[in-house]
């Protein structure tokens, strides 16, 4: 929980920061789900952030 809120807060401060512009935001949102889904396929799930 702790790690998603610190995700959250981070996101938060890019859209702010970059104009309200939410593409880099879809791109990283993509890019961590990615990640985790192949961790989760590999099986590996210690490689999940905030785990």
């Amino acid at each position: 929980m702790i790690a998603v809120f610190a995700l959250a807060l981070a996101f938060g401060a890019v859209y702010v920061r970059n104009v309200r512009n939410c593409v880099p935001l879809i791109i990283a949102h993509g890019l961590i789900d990615t990640c985790a889904m192949t961790a989760l396929y590999l099986g590996r799930p210690g490689l999940l952030f905030g785990t």
